[in-house]
């Protein structure tokens, strides 16, 4: 590969056709050639849109141009590798600028938006740091909303994003370790953690993980997601992501490890547990009753979210004499001329809530507003009084709708809406007693999910009396000591 062949005596020309011949003469590169103190030539190449051409003018050219002149006095014994090192340490006035003699290296470091300066039939090159990529600003959160709390937002810019952390916990034991990961992107990948705090083991499979991922491109944390789950067809969300740099110096000091991707503003957690879920940053800036009691609503919301359909089915379907002999004369009432059996009519409602969501999501900003409006009043009330469905069946499932929206995770909301398909089915066919098979094999499935080597159902199964000060619910801060990851707690 020509990337990994050395500078050795490569003249302006070879160096210029080279960089054309692998990046395109047409493209996005920017080579300047010119000559200082009368016998030197110099090309200084660059990507146009991702540097600062101010520094690369002020900081680069300028110095150059003045310090090279005709007075410039020039030993005969000064090397061509002498003379980089004294633009290096006298004349650029940038902090970063480093020597390569490698084409992999320059290649890499122009797509990445820094500068290289080459010196005629030199053995070596100058990288100097000129990255000015434009970003998005620092933002309130937008999937994860705080009534109290930081306003702040991860950006797409992965030196933006460490930089928020690190305003946070400002203690040398933060350490941030960068990767490249993407045979053809190239992505910035930082990995996060606090040294004091971290337990070894944990830290040392993430790294192991992680830079075994063989992927042409890294475009979003969830690509690198998938490589870091364990079971990789289980439903249940094993990495836990946030785009607050509050949540995500939180669980660092937990000693947890951290993953920013550069291009995205989520950021990965690990290892993760069942209850992480269910937890937001506001339970620890409100007071730890209304903390403890909006957790436990949380869990309720996703029972609801998750049995409310199918137990509906299984009741109607085929318990009917558990039913209060009124709610069922009610029931049946309503469902007269019906022409669907329940289970068909439930999961009718259900498809075209989830297509009602997805548009939503999909449709312009602007028009939002009006597709809700109309799934909630034309279709929701004309399918009722049509007679397609029941009103009780439309009750059922916006409960189930509602209790989903309180689940403070996109993740485990996106967990309940598929298996509730399943419970539906189940106590479609079996009634209660499907319901219940299906919840002990869930149970079992939980319990054999792990995450780096932590239980998933921690500190529940196995059981660890102390974690439980902030786990269902939320202990005063005097009554809490630190908080720490889960495998050190059980070490």
């Amino acid at each position: 590969m020509a990337h990994q062949d050395s500078l050795l005596n490569e003249n302006i020309s070879q160096f210029k056709l080279r960089l054309e011949k692998e990046l395109g003469a047409h493209s996005d590169l920017v080579v300047r050639e010119f000559q200082v103190h009368n016998r030197i030539d110099i090309i200084i190449a660059y990507i146009d849109g991702i540097c600062d051409k101010q520094v690369i003018q002020t900081s680069i050219v300028k110095p150059i141009m003045e310090t090279m002149n005709d007075s410039f006095y020039l030993p005969e014994a000064m090397t061509l590798t002498d003379l980089n090192r004294y633009l290096k340490n006298q004349v650029l006035s940038v902090s970063e600028v480093e020597i390569s003699s490698t084409w992999e290296t320059i290649f890499s470091s122009l797509v990445s938006g820094n500068t290289v300066v080459f010196l005629d039939k030199c053995s070596e090159a100058l990288v100097i740091g000129t990255q000015s990529i434009d970003s998005r600003s620092i933002s309130e959160p937008t999937t994860q909303v705080l009534v109290r709390g930081p306003k702040d937002s991860f950006t797409e810019n992965i030196r933006t994003n460490t930089s928020l952390v690190r305003s946070r916990i400002q203690h040398p034991t933060l350490q941030i370790e960068f990767f490249k990961l993407g045979e053809v992107t190239q992505t910035d990948i930082a990995l996060l953690y606090v040294e004091s705090h971290v337990d070894p083991s944990i830290l040392s499979a993430v790294k192991e993980k992680v830079k075994s991922i063989q992927l042409d491109s890294i475009l979003e944390s969830r690509y690198i997601e998938s490589f870091l789950e364990d079971h990789t067809y289980s439903p249940f969300p094993r990495t836990f992501n946030t785009e607050r740099p509050d949540v995500m110096a939180g669980n660092l000091l937990e000693g947890r490890v951290g993953i920013l991707v550069n291009g995205t503003p989520f950021g990965l957690i690990f290892p993760t547990v069942f209850m992480d879920h269910f937890q937001t940053a506001e339970d620890y800036y409100e007071k730890s009753d209304i903390s403890s009691f909006m957790r436990l609503l949380r869990i309720f919301a996703f029972i609801i979210a998750l049995l409310t359909p199918g137990l509906y089915v299984a009741l109607v379907t085929h318990h009917i004499g558990m039913i209060p002999t009124n709610l069922a004369v009610s029931i049946a009432a309503q469902r007269e001329g019906v022409p669907f059996p329940t289970v068909v009519e439930i999961f009718l409602l259900e498809i075209t809530f989830e297509i009602l969501r997805e548009a939503g999501i999909r449709i312009p900003r602007a028009a939002g507003q009006a597709a809700s409006i109309v799934g909630a009043l034309i279709i929701g009330q004309g399918v009722v009084e049509a007679g397609f469905v029941s009103s009780v069946s439309t009750i059922i499932v916006a409960l189930t709708a509602i209790s989903s929206f309180a689940l403070p995770q996109y993740s485990i909301g996106a967990t309940a809406r598929i298996l509730r398909f399943a419970f539906l089915i189940m106590g479609a066919f079996i009634g209660l007693y499907g319901i219940m098979l299906f919840l002990f094999f869930i149970g079992f499935h939980l319990a054999k999910l792990q995450s780096f080597g932590v239980p998933y159902l921690w500190p529940v199964t196995p059981m660890n009396a102390r974690a439980q000060q902030d786990s269902f619910i939320r202990m005063p801060w005097r009554q809490m000591k630190r908080k720490k990851a889960p495998i050190t707690d059980e070490k």
